[in-house]
């Protein structure tokens, strides 16, 4: 309790005492005034108990029309902006009080009200941008789907023609799986509970498994790799988890990065703390597009939007902060970029 408080009580308290007192000391002067014997106080008692009891209920009804007027006010204002919030408007804002007394009083609760308010419709807003997002990414493949095989019904196609385009229908089934899969498992991360699932294990080796994973698509591509693993560094916290960070990130600069390229891998270990970075020398990206990198279905390269479906790395956000870890982005258009994963050894 705070001393404004406290002195509001003190107050009350003694606007209580001043009137309780004032009808006493007015009864007991109706009582005695005058009054010579016994006799006559006794005859006056019933009047004084009647004059007691008029004012006490002149003074409750007073007191009960302040409340009315100083408490109800505010609580119908709070009702009613709950119960709008509560129908749905989370547009709605409860109008906070100026003067002292009720702001100390009902402000807080306002305020309180008004952040849950702000925090539902940003909810809700994220909602609906889900959900349009992912119609629209599941539109495109249905519609690949739908157009090829209407154009296979043609009994006119070649052989090679009927192929092709099997092989795009197939192309977007595998897009269409690889969307929902990641909608899935996005979904799991989110309502993740890491410390059900920790474990202790060589990061080192993981990160070195991760990158031979993809040696037949760098090697496709003639990258150049640029190892610096320190040996046995060891981590706690989810293994599967962590498997997909490294495999995202390094899928991404793998795909992001012209033939001829470089990327480099590395991962160091100072005192409690451990750093894995993936770099690329590929297209980079803008300062906007880094801002908006780690967001759902964000795809800042357009040209790369047929290869992904811009849940990896928001994917990537999630678990790190699961380990309560971060994970920074730095990158200069035409020169490449570098993400780096910070953890705890004993997360």
């Amino acid at each position: 309790m705070n001393k404004k408080d406290l002195s509001v009580i003190c107050f009350r308290f003694l606007l209580f005492f001043l009137m309780s007192s004032f009808v006493i000391t007015c009864s007991m002067i109706l009582m005695f005034h005058g009054a010579d014997s016994a006799e006559l106080l006794k005859s006056r008692a019933p009047l004084v108990f009647f004059n007691v009891f008029a004012l006490s209920t002149i003074l409750s009804v007073l007191d009960t029309v302040f409340r009315l007027y100083y408490e109800s006010k505010p609580i119908k204002r709070i009702l009613t902006g709950v119960q709008a919030i509560s129908n749905g408007d989370f547009s709605y804002r409860i109008k906070p009080y100026g003067d002292l007394s009720r702001s100390r009083m009902y402000n807080p609760l306002i305020d309180g009200i008004n952040r849950m308010a702000e925090e539902l419709s940003n909810t809700e807003m994220l909602r609906t941008d889900f959900i349009s997002n992912v119609s629209h990414e599941l539109k495109t493949p249905l519609s690949t789907i739908s157009a090829y095989c209407e154009i296979l019904q043609d009994p006119s196609l070649s052989a090679e023609e009927r192929t092709a385009r099997i092989q795009t229908i197939m192309k977007s089934v595998r897009n269409l799986s690889a969307l929902i899969t990641n909608i899935l498992r996005l979904n799991r991360i989110e309502h993740q509970q890491i410390n059900n699932r920790r474990e202790r294990f060589n990061l080192s080796s993981q990160l070195v498994e991760c990158v031979l994973s993809y040696e037949p698509k760098w090697e496709e591509k003639d990258l150049q790799i640029d190892a610096d693993i320190d040996e046995d560094v060891f981590v706690s916290g989810d293994k599967e988890l962590l498997e997909i960070v490294w495999n995202n990130l390094i899928s991404n600069a793998v795909k992001f990065t012209d033939r001829g390229g470089k990327l480099g891998v590395s991962l160091k270990k100072d005192g409690s703390k451990v750093c894995a970075a993936v770099s690329d020398s590929g297209c980079g990206m803008s300062e906007q597009t880094g801002r908006h990198i780690f967001d759902k279905f964000y795809q800042g390269d357009t040209s790369h939007a047929t290869e992904g479906n811009g849940l990896g790395l928001s994917m990537v956000k999630k678990i790190v902060d699961l380990h309560r870890g971060t994970v920074e982005v730095e990158s200069e258009i035409g020169k490449g970029s570098t993400f780096r994963v910070y953890l705890d050894t004993g997360v």
